[in-house]
């Protein structure tokens, strides 16, 4: 018995012992992970310092705005509406926040304001400014790097067409991140996110969330072509740089290297005017619109509704200003807008979505409908009707009619949830689709309502139709409508009630584009159908 005690006197001695180790060992864990959070904060405030000096020694002034990691803020200047670029989880993205409160102004003292600046009436406050020759990456500024060689190599890839203007800036940047300290860039290179999201590397789980969709086309031909283009094109232009460059480091550039600034460029650039050299020979300059980014400026977010900021570039200091232009506490995120897009551009350039986003919309190409509209007949008999659509195409496309339409939200009826009309330069193509044969004009005949023939109204029908039913079968699209608010309602609950939801952010970005588009498609074939049913009954 006295054995049997000492046995379990040892086995508890050791499992006490056991424990304590694995308690330390975790204690241990848990500090060396908290000074690890610690550190990268540092280094990520440090990275952010330099950045803000960089733009002040270039002639810039960021000093009523601040540079955080989106979700810094104190929580209550989120602006409703507002939406992020979506890069995961491996690379938090900073956004641009108020760094000391913005007050409108009130009534006396905007009179005053007008009085004085001539009619301004003083509701917008400047808060950064950022110089465009300095601080810009723009397509010309690869031609004026001060490495001679490398300026020419570039100039010459742009002369021989083997890359265009846009290409230019990826490839600036990348050659930017290999000159590493020697870059005069380096201090915006360090707090640029280290893995942005991409369209050309969603995953087959993220592409089955919008199966169905043009964006789901749009990304599978990007991730077909894009590959080939960087090794048949990009790639041995990338080395010629390189090798132009003594003092950059060696080493072949990867597909990832170029997605990264592939992503980086197209997700914040903007649309400005950049001197070229005039055309009229006598060395003067003349302004082009062109993509560029504009270090600083291209962390602020978007938001379509609820913007609280605006940018211009003003003409006589060259000085890109920022602008609020709306009251601003201490912390609250600088939202500007990226312009009227639809979510389908939203989605494939930035990876988000807005909800009743009223610039939304589907585009439909007659390409798209060939097949299906003749998908029961035989073969024979498919081919020659092929033809037949095709020949009648072709009458469209030589009367100059549009081959393609873009079915818009903003001409939904809210109340009814139905399209208030349909595109009318597209409806006159679909007349020349069902024109009979024999028609000289190649007009449709026979009944018609308004401006609308029966045929052209029944053709739009089915081609709406046809959209529904690849947006919403679970054969080609995914799921209903009603299917997706549950999902999204679920997700959202959840991440309420405390629990993690299903749903990554991208997903759930996913999810919102799909609802839109589906939404939008219903309501078009919804008024087709009346129009068709009124029609009818006559």
């Amino acid at each position: 018995m006295k054995g049997m005690k000492a046995v379990a006197m040892g086995a508890a001695l050791a499992l006490g012992i056991t424990q304590g180790t694995w308690a330390i060992g975790q204690g241990a864990k848990a500090v060396a992970e908290a000074e690890g959070r610690q550190s990268e904060g540092k280094r990520t405030k440090d990275r952010v310092q330099a950045f803000q000096t960089w733009i002040k020694d270039r002639g810039g002034d960021t000093e009523g705005i601040a540079f955080k990691e989106c979700g810094e803020g104190d929580g209550k200047g989120k602006v409703k509406g507002g939406a992020r670029r979506d890069y995961g989880t491996e690379a938090r993205e900073f956004g641009v926040f108020a760094g000391r409160r913005v007050p409108t102004l009130g009534r006396l003292q905007r009179w005053a304001a007008m009085g004085i600046t001539l009619g301004f009436a003083g509701r917008e406050h400047l808060v950064a400014t950022f110089p465009f020759d300095a601080v810009a990456i723009t397509p010309a500024t690869p031609l004026k790097d001060g490495d001679k060689g490398v300026a020419l190599a570039f100039e010459q890839a742009l002369a021989s067409g083997q890359i265009d203007a846009r290409e230019a800036v990826i490839l600036y940047l990348i050659l930017q991140e290999r000159r590493g300290e020697g870059s005069e860039w380096e201090p915006y290179i360090n707090v640029l996110p280290k893995r942005p999201g991409s369209s050309s590397l969603l995953s087959e789980a993220d592409l089955r969330y919008i199966r169905g969709t043009n964006l789901f086309k749009a990304v599978q031909s990007l991730q077909a072509e894009l590959p080939r283009e960087f090794s048949n094109r990009i790639l041995p232009v990338m080395n010629s740089i390189l090798e132009a460059d003594p003092s950059t480091e060696r080493g072949s550039v990867s597909y990832d290297d170029y997605v990264k600034y592939f992503t980086t460029f197209w997700s914040r650039t903007l649309a400005l005017p950049v001197p070229i050299p005039s055309e009229d020979g006598r060395g003067g300059m003349e302004f082009m619109e062109l993509d560029s980014i504009v270090p600083g400026l291209d962390f602020a977010n978007h938001s379509g509704g609820a913007a609280n900021a605006r940018w211009q570039l003003d003409p006589k200091s060259r000085a890109i200003q920022l602008y609020a232009t709306r009251a601003l506490t201490e912390g609250n995120e600088v939202f500007i807008k990226y312009g009227d897009r639809s979510n389908e551009q939203l989605m494939f350039q930035y990876g988000f979505a807005e909800e009743d986003n009223p610039n939304d919309s589907i585009m439909l190409h007659l390409s798209q409908f060939a097949e299906k509209m003749f998908a029961g007949e035989e073969t024979k008999e498919m081919s020659k009707s092929l033809d037949e659509w095709n020949a009648r195409v072709s009458i469209a496309r030589d009367k100059g009619l549009p081959l393609k339409a873009f079915l818009c939200a903003r001409d939904i009826d809210r109340r009814t949830g139905a399209a208030k009309a349909l595109p009318e330069a597209f409806m006159q193509t679909l007349e020349v689709l069902v024109a009979d044969p024999s028609c000289e004009t190649g007009e449709s005949t026979g009944k018609r309502t308004g401006d609308h023939s029966f045929g052209a109204l029944a053709l739009a029908t089915k081609m709406f139709q046809s959209v529904v039913y690849t947006l919403e079968s679970q054969s080609e699209g995914t799921g209903t409508l009603e299917a997706d608010r549950a999902l999204l309602e679920r997700d959202s609950q959840a991440s309420e009630e405390g629990s993690e939801g299903s749903l990554t952010s991208y997903q759930r970005m996913c999810i919102i584009y799909r609802m839109g588009q589906k939404r939008i498609a219903r309501a078009y074939l919804q008024f087709a159908q009346e129009q068709l049913s009124k029609l009818m009954k006559e």
